[in-house]
């Protein structure tokens, strides 16, 4: 009478061994950091965002263009 194997060394040998390398070189930017300036204060997803507030363009519902906007105009500055 034949042996039998048990269900887990069947199934490792029928199950295709396969490998994955892949090699990913991209790039890492730490995200630059704003934030609401002083004597200032903008409304955005998360609420009311005053003084020192760390804000980014997906707080903004107009995105990244609302948030240039507010750069040009001295509402938002990059933390010191």
């Amino acid at each position: 009478m034949a042996k039998r194997r048990k269900k887990t060394e069947a199934a490792e040998e029928a199950a295709p061994v396969v490998e994955v390398k892949a090699e990913v070189k991209a790039e890492v930017k730490p995200p630059e950091s704003h934030q609401v300036a002083d004597g200032k204060a903008l409304t955005s997803r998360r609420g009311i965002l005053g003084p020192g507030a760390r804000i980014e363009a997906s707080d903004l519902t107009g995105g990244k263009e609302a948030f240039e906007g507010f750069l040009n105009s001295g509402h938002i500055v990059p933390v010191k």
